[in-house]
């Protein structure tokens, strides 16, 4: 409910109604103890509204009066502290913390706040590339905070997050901490029939975020939930990924094992130079912008590491990772999803910009990859057969422009606006992205610096909003920039604009590959995996000083060689099971033996 809410208010439309509405409905919702999650949304929602109308004032009036029923949430007060008191706007926060109804764990935040308020002079916390680590830590000690001032407050969700900021910032003794909460929790809900039906939800996903598959399978079995339509629906998920990760169970048991030491302050040290399988949680996560079978995929891309290894009789450490992203370095042969390296030895996994197709290098995904930093000369591109780069491309295209296939769904082709004679295309990306610490301008500047280019050029350019963006930064951009009709601001799908654009630029989208496949020009402000074919944007004016309407960085040849090399050298394609099994194998002993691990344990023979 509140993601709907938040991405209506984010687009800035009804506000005034939406006001009205939640407004009426948190007036005449009865003080029930089973509608307090449902009042929660309401109110996190009036909030959000405020903030998004620049309305401090009225957000700290709405959070008094939420103060004095005593029903804050954990997010609730952290967006309060961020919004109102970080940036200074604060006016009555000394009445909050006098108020004898203020929560424990309200108090503790506040406090802490107020305090870092007075040594910091009132400037915004902000969060940047280079705080990066004391944002995760700030909220990491905060969600401990709140946790232990309000032990009783039921909130799984709230570990969860609080362990995995804590993992981002290599705290510990916060994860330790977390995740003790967190079992204690599980604990007694389980054993509460009214508790166990409520959070249902969040209990297996809390189970499966332990990797305590067998735990999250014997709580949907328990009495506790006969009967409700809703078990059917998670035992039947459960059973899926039981049935995926079969030649894999002794790894998840062995994660489960290594996250519970971890909250016991006990894990033992890896064996030197032993190989180590860092077992993703997103591997059992779901969301609901996942493509059909995502995590199959990632289950299945893990499954092959695992059963290489234990056909080749290599001995391995498992690991528990909560987090996606984030920097792994070890002396020794790793696996990793999502993950970035300073060294070889990692060998990291992830899903590119086409569903099923995932990459698989040494330092990590997109621009921080190996594969990325490789010229068409130290790629060998020149030993690819010109006959079977030539063949794959011409499949590809049919695939995928003629399917209309891309990393989110797309307008049907047919369904086009009007679009100018001559124009640039601008592909935009949600701002906060992990990849987005690799631009090199942001999208404002990216966006300035085209118009700038196309004025000259007497062209006109064309923006293509990313489609779960929702910042209002954004919004109000490309809002003045349409009014004033300094852009063109469309909706239709990307496969129907690219093939008419002059060029495409983007700061490392997956738009700007599926632009190469249309052999259009592109243009990166930022690094990406496919900057090979592409031209570099590295500083202002660069665009302008490269741009030539029609010409592309490489020859058709030379691009065709190098999406061949991009979809088959740098990535596997999963949808073949027994194809990728084997190339994943094939990957994980190379790997291995760069390191003489492969070769004492497997012998020369693979």
């Amino acid at each position: 409910m509140i993601g709907d809410i938040e991405r209506r208010v984010r687009a800035g439309r009804n506000l005034r109604m939406m006001r009205i509405l939640l407004g009426a409905a948190a007036f005449f919702m009865p003080p029930l103890v089973s509608l307090r999650k449902l009042s929660a949304l309401l109110f996190e929602g009036r909030m959000l509204i405020e903030y998004h109308a620049d309305r401090p004032e009225a957000a700290e009036n709405l959070f008094i009066r939420r103060v004095r029923k005593k029903q804050l949430t954990f997010w609730s007060i952290s967006t309060y502290i961020t919004r109102v008191v970080e940036p200074g706007h604060a006016r009555r926060l000394a009445e909050i913390l006098g108020d004898p109804r203020l929560s424990p764990g309200a108090a503790v935040l506040l406090r802490a706040a107020s305090q870092r308020l007075v040594k910091s002079g009132s400037e915004p916390a902000g969060v940047n590339d280079s705080d990066q680590q004391r944002y995760h830590e700030r909220l990491a000690e905060d969600g401990l905070a709140f946790m232990q001032a309000e032990p009783g407050y039921l909130d799984l969700t709230l570990a969860i997050s609080t362990a995995l900021s804590a993992e981002a910032c290599d705290r510990e003794d916060i994860f330790a901490g977390a995740i003790r909460h967190l079992t204690t929790q599980l604990v007694h809900i389980e054993n509460d029939r009214t508790l166990a039906r409520w959070h249902m939800g969040d209990v297996v996903t809390a189970r499966l975020s332990l990797f305590d598959l067998d735990g999250a399978l014997h709580f949907v079995s328990s009495s506790h939930l006969s009967g409700m339509t809703k078990t059917q629906k998670l035992s039947a998920e459960l059973q899926s990924i039981v049935d995926e990760t079969v030649g894999f169970r002794h790894v998840i048991r062995k994660a489960h094992e290594d996250i519970l030491a971890r909250a016991g302050g006990s894990r033992p040290a890896v064996v030197a130079d032993l190989p180590v399988i860092f077992l993703p949680a997103a591997a059992f996560r779901r969301n609901k912008i996942d493509y059909p079978g995502f995590r199959s995929d990632i289950r299945f891309a893990l499954s092959g590491i695992v059963k290489a290894l234990d056909k080749h009789g290599i001995p391995y450490a498992v690991r528990s990772r909560l987090r996606t992203h984030g920097v792994l370095n070890m002396s020794a042969p790793f696996f990793a999803y999502h993950t970035i390296s300073d060294t070889d030895f990692g060998m990291h996994f992830k899903e590119t910009d086409r569903p099923s197709l995932f990459c698989f290098d040494r330092r990590g995904y997109a621009g921080w990859s190996k594969f990325s930093a490789m010229t068409l000369s130290e790629l060998r591109a020149a030993d690819v057969s010109p006959q079977a780069a030539g063949d794959f491309f011409d499949r590809e295209k049919q695939r995928v422009i003629g399917g209309n296939l891309s990393k989110y769904q797309q307008a049907a082709v047919s369904n086009v606006e009007e679009l100018p004679e001559k124009f640039i295309f601008v592909a935009l990306q949600l701002i906060g992205d992990a990849v987005s610490q690799l631009a090199y301008l942001d999208l404002f500047a990216m966006v300035d610096e085209v118009i700038q280019a196309a004025q000259t050029q007497g062209m006109a350019v064309v923006v293509k909003r990313h489609p779960l963006c929702t910042t209002p930064e954004v919004s109000h951009y490309l809002g003045e920039l349409v009014a004033k009709g300094t852009i063109r601001q469309v909706y239709s799908s990307i496969h129907a604009i690219i093939p008419k654009a002059e060029a495409v630029c983007v700061i490392n989208s997956g738009v700007g590959a599926e632009a190469l496949l249309h052999e259009r020009p592109v243009y990166v402000f930022g690094r990406s995996d496919y900057m090979a074919g592409c031209f570099v944007c590295k500083s202002r004016g660069d665009f302008a000083d490269q741009f030539v309407p029609g010409r592309s960085r490489l020859s058709p040849d030379e691009l065709r060689k190098f999406w061949y090399l991009l979809r088959n050298t740098y990535a596997v394609d999963l949808r073949d099971r027994d194809r990728a099994t084997a190339e994943i194998e094939t990957r994980v002993i190379d790997h291995l033996k760069t390191y003489q691990v492969g070769s004492r344990f497997a012998g020369e023979d693979h």
